[in-house]
């Protein structure tokens, strides 16, 4: 029976493709043709449990695509969100590294010497010298 069904499928693709158009099948007579009817075999066809199936995995995956842009449109957003503070973190230092002092207002001298040190203690009520 197989042997049958395989004979007349390739009957219908040898019909099918025919160079010469007017001589090839029309949609009638494919539609006709004793493989795609199924007349004189008990085989059945799987090909609208195989569209169901096709169906419901297109629209698995289609569901699956929705989510996905949904999650890399709330990752992106966020990492433009993370992408402004850094800049703007970066301009705030660069601001404050152009009002700083210059290095060499800022480095106090460390030359040993003999001359005794001064010390100025805060208790946040008073500043105290201690020499």
């Amino acid at each position: 029976n197989s042997v049958s069904t395989q004979s007349t499928g390739k009957d219908l693709i040898k019909r099918l493709l025919v160079k010469d158009a007017r001589k090839r099948y029309t949609a009638s007579e494919v539609l006709a043709h004793p493989w795609v009817t199924g007349r004189g075999t008990d085989n059945v066809l799987e090909t609208p449990a195989n569209l169901r199936r096709n169906t419901l995995s297109a629209t698995n995956l289609g569901n699956f695509a929705a989510k996905a842009n949904e999650h890399y449109r709330y990752l992106n957003s966020g990492l433009n969100g993370l992408s402004e503070a850094l800049d703007n973190l970066n301009i705030a230092q660069q601001l404050e590294d152009q009002n700083a002092p210059k290095d060499d207002e800022t480095t106090p001298d460390l030359t040993p010497t003999t001359e005794k040190a001064e010390f100025f203690v805060s208790d946040e009520d008073y500043w105290y010298n201690i020499t």
